[in-house]
Formats: structure tokens, sequence, C-alpha cells
């Protein structure tokens, strides 16, 4: 089950050097021979010893908490693009580009090169901040790019510190049973929109409990226990209230659309 965010304070540091490692560990385990290197414009060297290649590669990795998970990733700011061309042909490297983002449930990494980013993905306004966008039609054609290398993962919480886990806070057994029944949803095999649904359903359960909206916290209930079932997933403690069955004819929807 996914864990709700909180960002310590040296989490912006931690999260760039664990994107950079995990790079590192994923070409490592691919023939590559990997370097960090503390160099302007470049985070990871790593060379393809089959393939004779170099690759200079800046990384970017971000935490997006409940709500912004579809945020772009800035790429390059001001002068970030020459800092990087110009290290890259000092160490005779091709510029590629890795950008890490982790929500609450999952996580994914991209990997490409500069010149595919660029003919496919950078904005026609060269004047303005180079971004990698995250929302689930820019996901979906990242993964239909044969070009774009993409790691997904997705956390599955066994026991680990949670916000409902307080002194004195009320959580029923069908949230706990469906919070942690949309957390086990393999997300290998859901699309974007798909993964976005979920963690939706997750953020507006969780809110709605905290803040005690009875009303709506027991529609969304509804909602994800319907969502739950196309799935073959049954509940040991279903949702009994009327007020949730009729909660679905009043304009209560999940705003997103499955593909």
């Amino acid at each position: 089950m996914g864990m709700e965010i909180s960002r310590g304070t040296r989490h912006s540091k931690i999260i760039g050097d664990f994107g950079e490692y995990l790079v590192c560990n994923w070409l490592a385990r691919s023939e590559f021979e990997v370097s960090r290197v503390d160099h302007t414009g470049i985070d990871v060297v790593a060379y393809s010893p089959s393939a004779g290649r170099r690759y200079g590669i800046t990384v970017k990795s971000r935490t997006r908490t409940s709500g912004k998970e579809s945020e772009s990733v800035y790429v390059f700011r001001k002068d970030d693009r020459k800092k990087m061309l110009d290290a890259c042909k000092a160490f005779g490297c091709e510029p590629w580009i890795a950008v890490y983002v982790e929500s609450e449930c999952i996580t994914d990494l991209y990997l490409t090169s500069l010149a595919n980013y660029d003919s496919k993905y950078r904005a026609a306004d060269v004047s303005a901040i180079d971004a990698w966008g995250m929302t689930p039609m820019q996901m979906q054609a990242y993964a239909a790019d044969a070009e774009v290398r993409h790691i997904h993962i997705a956390f599955k919480d066994e026991n680990w510190w949670q916000s409902f886990d307080e002194p004195g806070e009320d959580v029923s057994l069908v949230v706990r049973e469906v919070l942690e029944a949309l957390g086990n949803i393999d997300r290998g095999k859901l699309n974007p929109s798909q993964r976005l649904r979920v963690e939706l359903l997750i953020r507006r359960i969780r809110a709605t409990n905290e803040y005690s909206l009875r009303f709506l916290h027991e529609a969304w209930i509804a909602h994800a226990e319907r969502y739950l079932k196309q799935w073959g997933i049954s509940l040991s403690h279903p949702q009994v209230s009327s007020s949730v069955h009729e909660s679905s004819r009043c304009g209560l929807e999940v705003p997103c659309t499955e593909q």
C-alpha cells in the first residue's frame, strides 16, 4: 500500500542522490560500466562495451505529493543545456537525460537521448524552460516510444509508518481494507490513466476521512469498491450504508477516463 509523503528537511538532497544511484544501478546490471561524477552539467557517465558508446547523463529526480503526480519535471533552466553539452564534449559522451519521479504508490524512471527528447518532447517555444511532462497522455507516449527506456516500480507497504497508525485515529475496517486492496493492485498491469485513478481514489478516501467529511468519504469508498469488483477483488467488510449507494446518483464520479 502506498505511503503518505511527509518530506524531511534533507529530502531534496536525498532524492537527488537516490535518482542518480538508481540510474547507475539499472545501467550497471545491464552490462554498462558506470560512474557518478561531480561535474557541472552531467551526473553520470556510462559506457557500453558491446556498443562502444559513452553516455553523459543528467539526472532529474522529484518526489510528488498527493495531487501533484502529473506535474512536469524541469530538465533544463537557463544555461543548463549548454553546461551539459560542454561537459559531454569534454568527456566525449553522447548527451542523455534521465528523469526519476516517485509518488505515494509508484515510481517511474525514464532515460532517453537528448536528441530524442528534442525531436519529440521539447516545447516548440525554445525560450521556454525544458520540461519532462508527466500527464497520463504524455506517459502513454513514452510507453509507445522504443527510444525511451523506462522502469516502473510499485511500492507495497508491508510494515511502515502510516498516518493512520497515529494514536486516536478513527479508521474503520472498511477503510483499512479498501486502502490495502487499492495499494496491492499490480500497477504494472495498469495503463497510466488507470494508475492515476487508483491513486486518486486513495487520496480522496484518506482526505475525506481525515477531515471527517462523512458523506463524501462513504461515496469515495463506494466508488473504490465498484472499481475493485472490476478487478475481481472482494472485500471482507463491504460498505452497507444506504447513503453510499445513493451517492452514485448524486454526480460524484472519479474524474479520470480509463483508456
